[in-house]
Parts: structure tokens; sequence; C-alpha cells
């Protein structure tokens, strides 16, 4: 192998290694929060009267931040509806049918709103948001695993490897094998693993 081409494939693993160091970080993330014990959590319910009609809020800096606020009569604490709850609010229906002087019944964690309901009505799945954001975060967290391999194998490698074909020699590039192998990936867990996309700030309908 001629020095340029030593040089080159030490630039390349220096990649590589800068691309394993993000896709293992990028995939304990995730898994951290795919399996985060939830049973710590014990919500607490209460009947409350609301003191003014539900507000809702947006923060904008590098990343956009949408959430609701509530306050009810008599309590001190400003109560918040975030994501994934507020992504599955029945957008409609609350703004129509919740209002100032409403009595309402919630269940909240920390002063975060995990339910709400009026005569008996729902706002959202509570269900179905949890289960989508778990299978959302399952989805990241499988996505990067393959990277973290071939990141090992090209690390592993002391001299670029080549493919000889038909009487003629290639590189092999294995820029193209990661992003193959990141598209497969992406369409096998796409199919497996269902969940729902949801654009910050935007409902599902």
């Amino acid at each position: 192998m001629s020095e340029s081409n030593t040089n080159e494939w030490i630039d390349i693993k220096k990649q590589f290694r800068t691309g394993l160091f993000a896709s293992i970080l990028i995939t304990m993330f995730f898994q951290f929060l795919s399996y985060e014990p939830k049973n710590n959590i014990e919500p607490i319910q209460k009947i409350g009267v609301l003191e003014n009609k539900p507000t809702f809020k947006e923060y904008h800096s590098k990343s956009h931040n949408y959430w609701i606020e509530l306050k009810l009569i008599n309590d001190k604490r400003i109560y918040e509806i975030r994501s994934p709850y507020y992504n599955f609010l029945k957008h409609e229906d609350f703004i129509n049918e919740i209002n100032s002087g409403d009595t309402i019944l919630i269940s909240e964690h920390n002063n975060n709103i995990l339910s709400l309901s009026k005569n008996g009505k729902q706002y959202w799945d509570y269900e179905k948001a949890e289960v989508n954001n778990e299978n959302s975060n399952r989805f990241l967290s499988l996505l990067f695993f393959p990277l973290i391999i071939i990141c090992i194998i090209v690390l592993l490698l002391k001299k670029q490897p080549f493919l000889k074909l038909n009487n003629k020699v290639y590189k092999i590039r294995f820029d193209i094998i990661v992003l193959i192998t990141f598209l497969i990936t992406f369409i096998v867990l796409a199919e497996n693993i269902p969940f729902q996309f949801i654009k910050n700030g935007q409902f599902m309908k």
C-alpha cells in the first residue's frame, strides 16, 4: 500500500472512530429512554376547577418546545401538558370544551399532567401516547446499532481492504456500506416497530 493510501486509510479510520462514539452515545441514550422503568412514577389524581382557560405555550431557540399550562382554583401550582401527551391531545375538542370554571379530573406527577378528563371524557389516549413514545425510542436505539458493528470492523482493519473482481481491483467503500446498511435497517425497523412520527408542535390526527 502506498503512503498516500496509508494516510487516506488513517483519515478514514479517524472518521469511523468519531462515528463509533456518536453511534454508541445515540444508541445508549435511546436505549435508556426505551427501558426506563415506569413503575417508579406514582401519579396523583385530583379534581379541581380551572382558574383560567388553558394556555398554549411555545418557546423557540435551537429547538422548539410546545406545552399547555393549567391553573386550578385554590392551588398555587402551575400544571403542564408536555410531549408525548401534548401531541396526542384531542386538539379541537380540548380548545372548544375545556374552559375557565370547568371541573376536571387530572392525573399528575411533578406538576406534569398525564391524563385529563371532564365529565368522564378523556382528552388524549394515555396508553397510546406511552406506547408510541417507547416505540420511537426503541426504533432510534436500534437504528444506529449496525453502524457500531461496521465502525468496529473498520477500526480493526490495519489496511484498506480491496476487492478483486474480473481482474480489476476495487477499494471497499465503507461509506457506501454504511449508507446502504442504514437504509436497510430503517426499512426493516419501520416494518416491525410501528410508531407515528409527529412533528414537534403538531397533533396526531
